[in-house]
């Protein structure tokens, strides 16, 4: 799996703004803690299964520690409380589904 990094509010905005305007451009946020073991085992499972079940869907990568005003400006534009590790689908400018913990298995994600 290749990470897109996700790393400033101005490239979310502009995301958001790409999902509106072509309701094809369905993305993904996955936000992780390098400090927190959860985090990496669902950043495991992402890596094991993502482009097997969602290979079209683009998946961005957001430290949380290194971006942690930017996981608070999502949770604030996206109406969706902070978690960590958590995953977010965002399409048509609007999050249509959150996990977080275990929750985060892509096997049963579908989009």
């Amino acid at each position: 799996m290749v990470w897109k990094i996700l790393d400033s509010i101005s490239d979310f905005d502009e995301l958001v703004e790409k999902s509106v305007s072509d309701p094809s451009a369905t993305f993904v946020v996955f936000k992780h803690s390098s400090r927190c073991s959860i985090s990496d085992a669902a950043k495991g499972r992402m890596e094991r299964e993502w482009e097997s079940v969602n290979p079209s869907v683009a998946v961005y990568f957001l430290d949380l520690i290194t971006y942690r005003e930017l996981s608070n400006y999502i949770a604030s534009k996206i109406g969706v409380k902070h978690e960590s590790p958590q995953l977010v689908i965002i399409s048509k400018g609007k999050c249509i589904a959150d996990y977080s913990h275990f929750e985060i298995r892509p096997s049963c994600i579908q989009l």
